[in-house]
């Protein structure tokens, strides 16, 4: 079972990342928020769009396994964003 390790942390990326949320690119320069979780034992760290996290914050107990599951600051399904929000 995972399970969050620590806080959630707002950072300014250094370089490019990936958001774990929507698959797109986080860039450099750009607000974006990550933390750890643990999986039996392997510490992985997850990071996000501000976005995308507020969406996440709305599904607590979505775990994701593939990135791009869901549109960028929306829960919808990627590539079927039905609300005003997803981009």
């Amino acid at each position: 079972m995972m399970s969050m390790v620590g806080d959630i942390k707002t950072c300014k990326s250094r370089k490019r990342h990936r958001c774990v949320w929507c698959g797109g690119v986080i860039e450099q320069g750009a607000e974006y928020c990550n933390w750890a979780w643990e999986d039996g034992g392997r510490l992985s760290t997850v990071k996000v769009h501000t976005e995308c996290n507020a969406a996440w914050a709305t599904e607590p107990d979505v775990e994701i396994y593939i990135a791009g599951t869901f549109a960028r600051g929306c829960t919808c399904e990627s590539g079927d964003c039905t609300c005003d929000k997803g981009r």
